[in-house]
């Protein structure tokens, strides 16, 4: 394709309407995470307690939906789904595919509120092949809908502070609640929000006060009032004022006491992971560029929240999952940083200009949907298939002591944790201890372990069977013997 050809393309697609444009990339994003969706090859560990939660509530124990642990919006939405698609898992998928697709306009809205309708776009198709975000929109986890969820709440409360439109932070706060529902640290984006609501243009504030704490009772009010009934459920379980029962403790005594140190090589290591290194030297350029032209009130807002949560992180847990959480908003740092190349390149070169910058799109393209489609945990693929050996081969509810949930699920049978303990025979006891007569695991990591699992292995344990795969892992479940052999 000739340089005038190209400049062409380019010309037609700027005149496509931006709704349209947007379609395009929700349709090319959806795509994308179908892929992942498809070619899932079993769940994640923690999928298991929401999935088993929408399963009871499906059947008709409505109370099982309430959890101390997981909050109950994205087992809710799974089991409602299922009437549709039937099977839970698939389910619970389609329930992230949704949530993480429609993340595309959402940060398209964000980056169009802080920067402009190309940036915002340039936001959207980075949120499209953001390989994480692909992933967990594909998972049987809460992150697709999470996402969303932070994402809507930013771009609402923010709108609502710039626009002075006291409706718009009543929907933050609607939102806030379903997040909190997703999970409990979505609390933390409204208090940044209602932060943000005070201090923009601090000049007014002598003639404004009265209409910022609108906003803020609108936003805080209906949040109290959809989260009231998991609040009061955290309440009766934990005798305290908690917001999560992970914590088992209050707001105002939290027992998950922030602590500095030790964590900063983590947060380097992960912060670049959660944007993908391919974006990372538009993120550097861009906040360059935007540091020479002198930052706007609404970036200073953007970077209020973003920042307090990388403290949080920071202070806590700085792992890529959590991080990744961010990039519904973060995403459209690196996109600014592309407009500005874009805009060089075109400056310098002028119809080659073009070209480069879309030769450069394409690129980063390739490599994020190389990066993103991939078979969701194909080395727990053993598990999978054992669980559903035991399934059809044993009654079900079988008690089986594993370290992972994912086999007992996939086998209808009663998961036992395997106790952290350093021999096998310890195991042996404490599995007879809670009525399991299986042992199911990797024998290469029972023998790390467990110091005596060579040893004991076949004096205590039966082979019932085996599963081998192509690259010689093996996957075993034990029947644990009545009498010790010789």
């Amino acid at each position: 394709m000739s340089v005038l050809s190209t400049t062409r393309v380019v010309d037609v697609i700027g005149n496509i309407p931006l709704r349209q444009k947007l379609l395009f990339l929700c349709l090319f994003g959806f795509f994308i995470r179908l892929y992942v969706v498809v070619n899932a090859v079993t769940i994640s560990n923690d999928s298991v307690t929401f999935l088993r939660m929408a399963e009871s509530f499906s059947a008709g124990d409505y109370g099982a939906i309430f959890n101390i642990i997981r909050p109950p919006l994205y087992p809710l939405l799974t089991s409602f789904t299922s009437a549709v698609f039937g099977d839970m898992e698939l389910s619970s998928r389609v329930v992230s595919l949704v949530f993480g697709t429609l993340v595309i306009p959402v940060s398209c809205g964000i980056g169009k509120l802080i920067y402009n309708e190309k940036v915002g776009l340039i936001a959207a198709l980075f949120a499209a092949i953001h390989p994480y975000m692909v992933r967990f929109s594909g998972e049987a986890l809460t992150e697709g809908l999470y996402y969303f969820l932070i994402g809507c709440i930013v771009y609402f409360g923010l709108k609502a502070v710039f626009e002075k439109k006291p409706a718009l932070m009543l929907v933050a706060g609607v939102l806030t609640a379903f997040a909190y529902l997703t999970k409990p640290g979505a609390i933390g984006f409204l208090i940044v929000v209602s932060l943000v609501a005070i201090v923009y243009d601090f000049k007014s504030l002598k003639h404004d006060w009265k209409r910022r704490l609108l906003f803020l009772f609108l936003a805080w009010a209906v949040f109290l009032a959809l989260g009231l009934p998991y609040l009061y459920y955290l309440y009766s379980k934990t005798g305290g004022l908690a917001i999560t029962g992970k914590f088992v403790a209050t707001v105002f005594s939290s027992k998950e006491i922030i602590t500095i140190g030790g964590n900063f090589a983590d947060l380097l290591s992960h912060f670049p992971e959660s944007f993908s290194w391919v974006f990372v030297p538009f993120l550097i350029y861009g906040i360059i560029k935007r540091f020479k032209a002198g930052f706007t009130g609404r970036e200073y807002s953007v970077f209020a929240i973003l920042f307090a949560w990388w403290v949080v992180f920071y202070a806590s847990t700085p792992s890529r999952k959590y991080m990744v959480q961010l990039m519904p908003v973060a995403i459209i740092l690196p996109a600014v940083g592309y407009v500005y190349l874009s805009d060089y390149l075109k400056d310098r070169f002028r119809q080659r200009g073009l070209v480069i910058a879309a030769l450069i799109l394409l690129l980063i393209c390739a490599v994020q949907m190389t990066q993103g489609m991939v078979a969701l945990h194909e080395h727990r693929y053993l598990e999978r298939q054992a669980g559903l050996w035991i399934r059809e081969n044993m009654e079900e509810g079988v008690a089986v002591v594993s370290r992972k949930q994912i086999m007992p699920f996939y086998g209808k049978a009663r998961y036992v944790r395997m106790r952290q303990v350093a021999y096998l025979r310890d195991v042996v006891i404490y599995a007879r201890m809670d009525g399991a007569g299986y042992i199911a695991g990797y024998p290469s990591k029972l023998s790390k372990k467990l110091g005596d699992f060579q040893k004991m292995e076949k004096k205590l344990l039966e082979e019932v069977k085996v599963f081998k795969s192509e690259d010689g892992r093996r996957y075993v479940i034990y029947r644990i013997l009545e009498e010790p052999r010789g």
